[in-house]
């Protein structure tokens, strides 16, 4: 049986990360792409063995950390620091809906340079993040 955080990277690659690159890399050829990875997680995730798992940026986005869940969530801290990345990605959603552009912290994403807003207790930009496994995906799965 493999270890239990690998098999969750391996699942989680394979059904929403390198998909998501591939949807970008191809949607870039024609539109402006805005690519981030959502990199914060309240403690209690940490402490269960895993780190943001897809879909857990929505309770920030969406400000649910007020809530039974979201209380549960921040049980172990970590609680704030969430609720401010969620205010940082409201600002950049509106931006984006008003302007067609969430601001100049965030470029735009594109195959050579693959700029990647990592949201996190402090925002940055990476290019080509986890490029190793990009790569290794690509060579596994070369049809995608």
């Amino acid at each position: 049986m493999p270890a239990r955080r690998p098999a969750a990277d391996f699942g989680g690659d394979y059904a929403f990360w390198v998909p998501t690159v591939k949807v970008a890399e191809r949607h870039a050829r024609f539109a402006k792409v805005y690519f981030y990875r959502f990199d914060i997680a309240p403690r209690i995730v940490r402490w269960a063995g895993l780190d943001a798992t897809h879909g857990l940026e929505m309770f920030a986005l969406f400000d649910r950390m007020d809530g039974l869940f979201g209380h549960a969530l921040g049980l172990l801290g970590g609680r704030l620091a969430f609720k401010r990345a969620g205010r940082r990605m409201q600002r950049s959603w509106l931006q984006f809906a008003r302007d067609g552009h969430p601001g100049p912290h965030w470029p735009h994403y594109t195959p050579k340079k693959r700029r990647t807003l990592i949201i996190d207790t402090h925002d940055r930009v990476d290019e080509d993040p986890r490029s190793e496994r990009r790569l290794a995906w690509q060579q596994f799965v070369p049809h995608l």
